[in-house]
């Protein structure tokens, strides 16, 4: 993921806000991509108004619920919903050497933000600032992210000056949720100044890691570059004793994504920067760029959950390109799979679509609270039902794509009728696929039902399962335009994020989730003929 590679807000008032007043439509300054992957984006055009007939409240009640979800709210002003806070379409082009990518305006939970399958994200509205940034931003962090896990005065002097954190991962989840505890940990040291290693009780060896790890930290030595410059200088006693400690998938760290008011205050410093430099800008549909009292005046509006999730988001996308640098193995898993499944002359084509299945048992990771309906049962059946509104939708607004790229850690899932099936769904019925076989004829095609259906959790060869899935992430962010997933799968995230960096645009706005009922509820009512569709496509044996 390298440069080199690539709380809810629900109604507790019937009254919406009055809507911000639209901008004039003086072009967009371009932006550049992150890292010098694309070129700078060409300035965007604000598409006609359409559908302004409001919603029921009652209605507004069931998209939202009433709960505060699993963000600290602070003191947000909640809000209802209407029709024009669904739907504001509106694009931006990434231009360049590649199709374009355009911002997709709809209501949706902020998945991309990083949260557990059990967390109720923030609700992102249609009408919502739009974040952007460019590739100044990327620098500007670089910086920062370079001056703690690499201290240019020394690993013991930094320490002795500012503490360190000794953290921990162990694998008791996918390879999705193990990057997303990582991201939380960084993200910790670099918001509090402090360098992050991680401690011997890291390691442990279920499905193979002993074999990369060699005994250290599994995510790095299997996958990645070094996150830190100070690890051998812990592992030797050089630095003394932490300061703090993060325990696996828990512990401070946590304040990254739970806690608004924690998050908005350490980052403000870095915030402050980059809007300085002009390095990240708003925009309202991508007309034009919003500065000063504009902007606070509606992010106060939003409330403080709204700006933490949106300001987490570009975080974690600029993390993923300026920290997670793949290994050699990891980056030459990636070319064997971009030659075979030809994504480089399918790109060229136009826009391809990253088409993420999730896994088999994710309900599981619910811990048994409420699961979205696409999730309630095992196979492929409803996540591919699902798909047909939201792509339909997308090519609505985004244009149509050219190929799909397919995904998924069920071989089940590439079955021709499967295929045939998905193929439907776009406005090219003859549209090409894209696909490794890392899946399909690998170890995992092997596996019968019953042991598919119980999820790879409890399958072997993870060592190479992991590296294969982050290779296909890799790959997706860096071809495709918009990805189609599960929110809540870490993987769909990860895509969403990576796909966020390379084109410098929050990463929720190029996304749609099969999970997120406010969404779907949105297609079916503003896609001619939706739940029709989905309904015959859910009782299609596939």
């Amino acid at each position: 993921f390298g440069s080199s590679h690539l709380g809810s807000r629900a109604p507790s008032q019937l009254v919406p806000p009055a809507p911000p007043q639209q901008p004039p439509r003086p072009a967009s300054p371009p932006l550049a991509a992150g890292g010098g992957l694309e070129a700078p984006m060409s300035p965007a055009k604000l598409l006609p108004a359409a559908l302004a007939a409001a919603l029921l409240c009652v209605l507004a009640f069931l998209l939202l619920g009433p709960g505060r979800g699993g963000l600290d709210t602070g003191s947000a002003a909640y809000r209802a919903v209407n029709d024009s806070d669904l739907w504001a379409p509106c694009g931006e082009g990434s231009g360049g050497d590649g199709p374009q990518v355009r911002a997709l305006a709809v209501a949706r939970r902020m998945w991309a933000a990083g949260h557990r399958a059990f967390d109720v994200p923030v609700l992102q509205l249609a009408t919502d600032l739009q974040l952007r940034w460019t590739s100044e931003a990327e620098r500007i962090f670089s910086e920062h992210y370079q001056r703690m896990q690499f201290p240019p005065q020394g690993c013991a002097e930094a320490a002795g000056v500012s503490g360190f954190v000794a953290a921990q991962v162990n694998i008791h989840w996918g390879m999705g949720s193990a990057l997303r505890d990582v991201s939380n940990q960084l993200l910790f040291g670099l918001l509090s100044r402090q360098t992050v290693v991680w401690d011997n009780s890291t390691f442990i060896d279920p499905g193979g890691f002993g074999a990369c790890a060699e005994g250290r930290f599994w995510v790095e030595s299997c996958y990645f570059q070094p996150f830190s410059g100070c690890q051998e200088a812990y592992e030797r006693g050089l630095m003394g004793q932490p300061a703090q400690s993060l325990p696996n998938t828990g512990g401070l760290s946590l304040e990254v994504a739970m806690n608004s008011s924690w998050f908005l205050q350490q980052s403000q410093g870095l915030w402050d920067e980059l809007l300085a430099k002009r390095a990240v800008s708003y925009h309202f549909c991508g007309a034009a760029v919003l500065q000063g009292e504009a902007v606070e005046s509606f992010l106060r509006r939003a409330g403080p959950s709204f700006e933490h999730a949106q300001r987490l988001s570009m975080l974690r996308s600029l993390l993923l390109r300026v920290a997670f640098r793949p290994n050699e193995a990891l980056q030459e898993r990636t070319g064997e799979l971009v030659a075979a499944a030809r994504l480089p002359s399918l790109h060229e084509r136009g826009p391809m679509l990253a088409l993420h299945v999730r896994r088999t048992d994710k309900r599981k990771d619910f811990r048994g609270r409420s699961v979205a309906a696409s999730l309630s049962k095992v196979g492929t059946g409803q996540s591919v039902s699902s798909f047909r509104s939201l792509v339909g939708w997308l090519e609505r607004e985004a244009g149509a794509a050219a190929s799909f790229f397919l995904m998924s850690d069920d071989p089940r899932t590439f079955r021709e009728e499967v295929y045939e099936a998905l193929k439907g769904f776009f406005a090219d019925g003859s549209i090409p696929r894209a696909q490794s076989s890392f899946v399909s004829a690998g170890s995992v095609s092997r596996l019968d039902g019953e042991a598919l259906d119980a999820g790879h959790e409890t399958w072997q060869h993870k060592r190479e399962l992991y590296r294969d899935v982050l290779a296909e992430a890799l790959a997706a962010g860096r071809y495709a335009s918009h990805v189609v997933g599960c929110g809540s799968a870490g993987i769909t995230q990860l895509i969403a994020q990576l796909i966020g960096g390379r084109v410098g645009v929050d990463p929720n706005l190029v996304g749609l989730w099969e999970d997120d009922p406010v969404t779907e509820r949105f297609v079916r009512l503003h896609l001619p003929g939706a739940g029709a569709a989905a309904a015959a496509a859910g009782r299609q044996d596939i």
